[in-house]
């Protein structure tokens, strides 16, 4: 599965942010809620569904590294 999706998954994040950390952390973290979650009923959504994971994983890390400041 993280062969399939990271490159999309990461791809995602990008339009997001341009810090590689982030990005690579929100790629990882979207694969791995992906494999230990089963709530997707259609599986041929599975990519937009890591994406979206992706997204909203690079929108927290970037809330959570501006309240460091």
């Amino acid at each position: 599965m993280f062969e399939l999706y990271y490159s999309s998954a990461y791809r995602a994040a990008y339009f997001y942010c341009g810090d590689t950390f982030i990005l690579k952390e929100a790629a990882q973290e979207a694969i791995l809620k992906a494999i230990n979650m089963d709530q997707l009923s259609d599986p041929d959504k599975i990519e937009a569904w890591i994406k979206k994971i992706a997204i909203n994983n690079v929108i927290n890390l970037l809330k959570k590294n501006s309240c460091k400041r």
